[in-house]
């Protein structure tokens, strides 16, 4: 027979049991869990990015503030970064830390609209690529600049050891209006066991959009090749407002041991309905990116129905989500599409790629992708 206090000791006994883990969480704040101070239209938060900045093991967290004003002019939009260090208890604020631009005649430069964090220079410190798109240079305004802080022991560097823009690439040019740096991806496209930058322009050709690719690489941040890709030279063509370039991610989606890189172009036109949106994938390989055998996905070529003004591409993820080995998916968000009579409702189309075992390294449209929404 089992007694009261037989039933009291089991119970003592499994509340001492090991339950499963909780989630813990952490909120960070301007001038609370964080640096500076919280004012209006800061947008602290429009981008984040983790990496381990000082080497202790740990990733920290960099979150741009792109509107902040510089404290000169109240009216500017320069923006910082501020860095909240990883430890064994977490993020936290004791040590937090700024980036910025400095004092800068241009009242507005968008610091930190883009982040994008890799090994650049292969000291086993992470470093952290910044966007700041509305960048004037000379008399050409918003046109965009791109700079690279490094990691070290002491975390990221207040100096960019390498400053990026359109002039760095062979056949293009400085020009006003492109928002160079709108988006950042770092990958390895060319399979060289180092990391490679995309930079998306999305006002080239008066909205058009483009895609630069950087080898940056070597000790203290240098560049070795640079590129570019308008659809045009994928086999599309540059039409005003398309955006290529809005959105970008990379990932082996061929399984060919190059990083692919993905694009969104959300305003452009598929059946005639203007803004459906579409995706270009572009390949990697030995000499990094090629425009041979771009992929384009959009509603249309899906089976799906496209939709005037859903935006599908307007941002982008690369994950495995139905198994754990083999290329990636991509998940493409559209996020103005309309859902059972409810207006922008939005939605995420789902690519799965799957590779064929007698197709290892073939190009991405041999392969089976479904759509799930």
């Amino acid at each position: 027979m089992v007694t009261r206090w037989q039933i009291v000791l089991c119970n003592v006994l499994l509340s001492c049991l090991a339950l499963p883990a909780a989630a813990h969480l952490a909120i960070v704040r301007q001038g609370v869990e964080s640096a500076d101070v919280p004012n209006v239209d800061d947008r602290f938060g429009r981008a984040v990015a983790a990496g381990d900045f000082n080497g202790d093991g740990y990733d920290d967290l960099a979150t741009a503030a792109p509107d902040e004003a510089n404290g000169l002019i109240n009216t500017a939009v320069h923006g910082i970064v501020i860095v909240n260090e990883g430890s064994p208890y977490g993020l936290t604020h004791t040590g937090a830390y700024v980036l910025t631009v400095g004092d800068l005649p241009d009242p507005a430069v968008r610091y930190g609209w883009a982040l994008a964090v890799a090994d650049f220079d292969g000291d086993g410190y992470d470093d952290l690529a910044v966007g700041l798109p509305d960048m004037d240079l000379n008399t050409s305004n918003d046109a965009g600049q791109v700079w690279i802080h490094r990691g070290g022991p002491n975390g990221l560097s207040d100096v960019p050891a390498l400053v990026l823009d359109q002039s760095d690439v062979p056949g293009a040019a400085i020009e006003a209006g492109d928002h160079f740096g709108w988006s950042l991806a770092a990958g390895d496209f060319d399979g060289d066991m180092t990391p490679d930058l995309a930079v998306g322009a999305i006002g080239e050709d008066s909205g058009a959009g483009a895609v630069f690719f950087f080898d940056v690489s070597g000790p203290g941040v240098s560049l070795v090749a640079a590129g570019f890709f308008k659809q045009s030279n994928l086999g599309g063509t540059n039409d005003a407002g398309d955006s290529f370039g809005w959105s970008l991610i990379t990932g082996d989606f061929d399984g060919s041991g190059h990083d692919e890189l993905a694009v969104g172009a959300p305003g452009e036109t598929v059946a005639s309905l203007p803004d459906a949106g579409r995706v270009t994938i572009i390949f990697g390989g030995p000499t990094g990116l090629v425009a041979s055998n771009a992929a384009t996905y959009d509603d249309a070529s899906l089976g799906l129905v496209p939709l005037a003004d859903a935006k599908l591409g307007f941002s982008l993820a690369a994950g495995r989500f139905w198994e754990q080995t083999g290329p990636p998916d991509l998940a493409i968000g559209a996020p103005r599409y309309d859902q059972s009579g409810v207006n922008a409702a939005g939605r995420v189309v789902v690519l799965e790629f799957q590779q064929p075992p007698t197709k290892a390294g073939a190009p991405l449209t041999v392969y089976v992708a479904r759509s799930r929404t």
